[in-house]
Order: C-alpha cells, then sequence, then structure tokens
C-alpha cells in the first residue's frame, strides 16, 4: 500500500480503537487507484521501441517513467503488460510476452525471451509519468485522500449528538481541508515532473544480433 492505516487516523485525529486497520484499507485502496489516475496517464497498445528480430530482448517505451499500478511500492514486471501482435491491425492476433526486468526511470522493459520474427509489433499497456515521481512523495497525498473519503462516508452522515470516544470532538468538523491539503500534495507532484522524460543513452548491455 502507498501508505497506513495509521497515518491515515492521524489525519482524522483518530485512534485503532476508534477505527481499524481493515476499514481504513479500504478506504486507501479506492485512494491509491484516483492518486493513480491524478498523477499517471494510462498508456494501452503503446507499439515500444527496439528491433524484433529473433535476437532482442529490450524494449523502450515512449515515456520515460514507468508508475507503480499494483500499490506494492515496487515497479517490476508485475506493473506492465507487453504483447506480440502478429498483425499489427488485428487486437486478436496479439499473445502476452513474459517480462523479465523493468528499468522504470529509464522506460526500459527486459523481456525474459527475445520475441518471435514473426511479431509485427511490441506493445505494452502500462502507467506512466511525464516526468520523474518518488513514490515516498505518495504516501502523504494518500493519506489525505483516504482520510477524506473515510470522513465524508463514516462521520459526515453521523448524527450531531451520537457521541463515541474521539468522534466528540470530530462531529461537525469541516472536513474539506482533507480534500484541499490532498489537492496541494497533487499540485507539488506534478510540478515535480511538469516535463516529458526523454530517453537518454542506453546504460545497460543490449543484446546485438
Amino acid at each position: 500500500m502507498w501508505t497506513s492505516p495509521d497515518k491515515v487516523r492521524r489525519k482524522l485525529g483518530l485512534n485503532s480503537d476508534d477505527v481499524t486497520d481493515d476499514v481504513i484499507e479500504d478506504y486507501i485502496e479506492n485512494a491509491q487507484i484516483d492518486v493513480l489516475r491524478d498523477i499517471a496517464i494510462c498508456r494501452r497498445d503503446e507499439g515500444l521501441e527496439g528491433n524484433i528480430d529473433g535476437v532482442n530482448s529490450t524494449f523502450e517505451t515512449n515515456y520515460k517513467y514507468i508508475a507503480d499500478k499494483n500499490f506494492d511500492l515496487l515497479v517490476d514486471s508485475s506493473d506492465v503488460e507487453v504483447y506480440g501482435w502478429m498483425d499489427s491491425d488485428d487486437p486478436t492476433t496479439k499473445t502476452s510476452l513474459s517480462v523479465s526486468t523493468v528499468y522504470p526511470h529509464d522506460g526500459i522493459i527486459v523481456l525474459s525471451n527475445a520475441p518471435s520474427v514473426a511479431y509485427t509489433k511490441i506493445t505494452a499497456n502500462y502507467y506512466g509519468y511525464n516526468g520523474y515521481v518518488e513514490t515516498l512523495w505518495l504516501n502523504d497525498a494518500c493519506a489525505y485522500l483516504a482520510a477524506y473519503y473515510y470522513a465524508m462516508s463514516e462521520i459526515v452522515l453521523m448524527p450531531s449528538q451520537w457521541l463515541h470516544g474521539a468522534y466528540r470532538f470530530i462531529i461537525g468538523t469541516d472536513w474539506t481541508h482533507l480534500y484541499l491539503d490532498y489537492l496541494a500534495k497533487i499540485d507539488r507532484i506534478l510540478q515535480s515532473r511538469s516535463d516529458k522524460g526523454e530517453h537518454d543513452a542506453p546504460t545497460l548491455l543490449r543484446t546485438e544480433p
């Protein structure tokens, strides 16, 4: 997960006696999806650059930075899907290809095996950033959004006379500040990666025919 139940609870002024991890985790899961949509672009069937010669197994994405789409704080083979197309115009002819290694800050994908020359193109599905994003930057933003979702769903609708533990201090609070804090975090992230990443000269050995 990009954030933790404890961090979300701190945004709300609650503790584990007020709300359990499993309840908070449901809101974190929804928040992660929305944060990813706000800072990354979904690339589907994007043509990869690289020779399809039966020997080469290294390909490049059009965008340099690959995102963590499954929220495990790593960017690896589970965050990209690669396909070989027998007919470039017919998606029914594409076949899934196994990914060995991903270099997320370079936009480089290494396949487990060199694709057959029978393929007319190699494509990928992935989420990409337009610039560098440190995964740790997402922790606070995700916590703010999850806290906002929790407050809107679980606290705002409570009757004002219902008091229990910490809730006596938060019933009636205007929770929009959590969303505004989230937007501020996202704005800082977007500003930090506003320029489209350009591929530098490859820094790893490529397999040549």
